[in-house]
């Protein structure tokens, strides 16, 4: 038994200077925000929206938080990237964005969200909607699930 009981439960630090959360490693997903869709300035003037869930609506609070920035910067953020990305990558997580996905989490999409993007940024998805052959809301939810889901994966840094 320890005299002083401040120390009850840390006895790490006591017994030759391991670390008290050595057994708990809780990751930190930070990046740095230098990215070019928050430096741009062009206006927003073209809306793209899509039915989110539960989960979904989480991992877009979760991207805002790990890319330090508004959850309409992150969501642009995840277009870039995924227009960027190959194609092969992205069908990885095509299953939980499609409307007919049976995946936990990702059914029962009742929260309506839309952002605005720039003209450029519009052009991108466009094009990266006819590159995946889905439909405009299942590549919005597949660009957010992707890079989601990468960060947590630590497949993307």
């Amino acid at each position: 038994m320890y005299k002083d009981k401040s120390h009850k439960y840390n006895k790490g630090n006591l017994r030759g200077g391991k670390e008290p959360f050595k057994n708990f490693p809780i990751k930190q997903f930070r990046f740095e925000k230098k990215h070019p869709v928050i430096e741009s300035k062009d206006s927003c003037s073209f809306r793209i929206g899509a039915m989110w869930s539960q989960q979904e609506e989480l991992m877009i609070k979760g991207l805002a938080n790990t890319l330090q920035c508004e959850a309409r910067e992150a969501i642009r953020i995840a277009i870039y990237e995924a227009y960027k990305a190959e194609e092969d990558v992205l069908k990885t997580c095509l299953k939980y964005a499609l409307a007919t996905s049976k995946s936990q989490g990702h059914t029962s999409r009742n929260r309506k969200g839309s952002i605005a993007i720039p003209k450029e940024e519009k052009e991108n998805f466009k094009l990266l909607v006819d590159k995946l052959g889905i439909s405009e809301k299942e590549t919005l939810r597949l660009c957010v699930i992707w890079l989601s889901k990468g960060i947590r994966n630590e497949e993307i840094t």
